[in-house]
């Protein structure tokens, strides 16, 4: 079995290649989820090490699969498929693979068609799931930030909100903004300069 590090973004991301944008997102907003510091999903069954390192490895593969222009250069740079037999070919083995994963959980399916043996269990929700949930918390955010090498100080300075309130997002601490609105406001350009969707990321976040 091949080692984490081992596997391509299509397996780490659960996705095939005929995914969208919406896809890939969503895919790492559930797996950030599930392997968030605070997520009950996954505690105790990974160390704070390899919980790092899977979460570099998802914060890796959504910027790299992010956009259409930006599969299509790591299908053919990285994975080597020139041509679309190669491609064709790639994508017969993508689903075993996925199934042999030695990923410490078996994340969400998103923008992914479902395993023969997931079909056969008929799952239909899983725990840690953002979209089935419609939840975002501060600790999600948090492990997004942090996995993408980024501070609450060069937050500030990108967006121009106060670090006072960023890190009140983080904690979920709402009485530390004069109004909702504010928070909103605060909420959509955080996501924003994390290259998440600011109007998806602000409802999930204001549903809790």
């Amino acid at each position: 079995m091949r080692s984490f590090d081992e596997l391509d973004f299509y397996e780490i991301l659960n996705l095939t290649f005929d995914c969208n944008d919406k896809d890939v997102e969503n895919a790492y907003l559930c797996l950030m989820t599930i392997y968030s510091a605070s997520s009950m999903a996954s505690y105790g069954a990974i160390s704070a090490t390899e919980r790092r390192s899977i979460l570099n490895r998802i914060q890796a593969g959504y910027e790299t699969l992010k956009t259409v222009e930006d599969r299509n250069a790591y299908q053919t740079t990285t994975l080597g498929l020139t041509d679309e037999a190669k491609k064709d070919e790639f994508a017969k083995g993508l689903e075993l693979r996925k199934e042999l994963s030695p990923l410490p959980l078996n994340p969400p399916v998103t923008g992914a068609k479902q395993t023969r043996r997931e079909k056969k269990k008929g799952v239909e929700e899983r725990s840690g799931d953002v979209s089935n949930q419609g939840v975002i918390t501060g600790a999600h955010l948090r492990n997004i930030r942090e996995a993408k090498g980024a501070t609450l100080e060069e937050i500030s300075e990108k967006t121009k909100v106060k670090k006072a309130y960023l890190d009140a997002i983080e904690r979920e601490d709402k009485n530390s903004f004069p109004a909702p609105v504010f928070m909103k406001g605060f909420i959509k350009s955080y996501a924003k300069a994390l290259g998440l969707n600011p109007e998806e990321i602000s409802e999930k976040y204001r549903a809790k």
